[in-house]
């Protein structure tokens, strides 16, 4: 079968993440799919009849870097410090300090990076300041322009490493299912996003700005004295509300094999909703090969109100950690690279 075209890549991530399985009727999740075009529930291995996983991730999101024409956001501030440090050292360089500094250059740099997404306003942000603190610093003759410009490029890369951790690290919980497309004849795998919630407002502006189509809003979450966390998702019921607890270790090889079904589904490419109809897809690649990366087995009680899923009634669940007997159960991430693709109309 005839690969999908991938998009380009729109960003780089670290993610650490509380994976839960949800084995749900059937019957109820196909009404919450889209029916035109329509999507299918496939027979998953060892699910039993009646019964589809949707997977539910708690995500902290780390290091995100926004990648446009193979120029990571690290880059981007790299070459707008130097150009602001080249201009600095010229005789306009006050002008364009003045310019770009403090408010000012944080305004007219938000306006330049907005298309860049999530990240975008914060780089042209950090453009601005990076240009102000060459302005402050008095490089004004000719011939330090050059040695501005170095300045100002170095400068520009370790204030956006610097604020990339600051600003890149968030939450998100993303919800999923596996399902199938059909077209033409041709049946394909793919990972319908549900629902998706954030107290990121950087990632609910990409959201709008690029169109992923997963239907992300707004979030906040705080622990309670019991040690559960309840995320409150801006809907009128109760807060879900997750309790996790680690469970007796494994080795990684055994939690990874154990997990195949699970990552086989994460592994999909990714289906959106854009409108009321129109499906667009992108990839979102997960780097289970990477050798820092962990995966441990952990229990899960989930509390969730009607709300949280449209479509799908609340329930409390408990979820047993990942094992041989349990290749539906949950288990955590601990520093898994990720990569973001743009998304793209399904029929492209």
């Amino acid at each position: 079968m005839t690969a999908l075209p991938r998009p380009p890549t729109y960003s780089t991530a670290r993610l650490d993440s509380l994976v839960c399985p949800l084995l749900v009727d059937s019957h109820q999740l196909q009404q919450c799919l889209p029916q035109s075009p329509p999507l299918s529930l496939p027979r998953l291995p060892q699910v039993p009849q009646g019964r589809h996983p949707i997977i539910l991730e708690i995500w902290r999101v780390q290091n995100g870097l926004i990648q446009v024409g193979g120029l990571d956001a690290h880059d981007l501030w790299e070459i707008a410090g130097s150009s602001a440090g080249l201009g600095v050292g010229g005789s306009a360089g006050a002008v364009l300090g003045a310019g770009l500094g403090g408010a000012a250059g944080a305004a007219a740099g938000g306006t330049l990076g907005i298309g860049l997404g999530p990240l975008g306003w914060w780089w042209g942000a950090a453009a601005g300041a990076v240009a102000g603190s060459v302005a402050g610093a008095g490089l004004m003759a000719a011939e330090g322009a050059v040695r501005g410009a170095h300045w100002a490029a170095a400068m520009g890369r370790k204030t956006s490493e610097n604020n990339s951790r600051m600003v890149g690290t968030y939450n998100e919980i993303i919800v999923t299912v596996p399902c199938c497309y059909e077209q033409a004849g041709r049946a394909r795998d793919f990972t319908l996003v549900l629902a998706a919630y954030t107290d990121s407002a950087a990632s609910l502006l990409g959201e709008w700005l690029v169109g992923w189509g997963y239907r992300k809003s707004r979030a906040s979450g705080t622990w309670t004295e019991d040690g559960a966390l309840e995320v409150m998702t801006g809907s009128t019921g109760p807060p879900l509300r997750i309790i996790s607890r680690a469970a007796p270790p494994m080795p990684a090889s055994a939690v990874y094999s154990a997990a195949t079904h699970v990552i086989t589904a994460q592994s999909h490419p990714l289906l959106g909703l854009r409108y009321a109809d129109r499906l667009v897809v992108s990839f979102l690649d997960r780097a289970f090969e990477e050798q820092t990366m962990r995966l441990t087995p952990a229990s899960v009680r989930l509390e969730s109100g009607d709300a949280f899923i449209p479509g799908l009634s609340g329930a409390v669940s408990d979820i047993s950690p990942i094992g041989d007997t349990e290749p539906w159960g949950a288990f955590i991430i601990t520093g898994l690279p990720v990569t973001l693709s743009y998304p793209r109309a399904l029929a492209e």
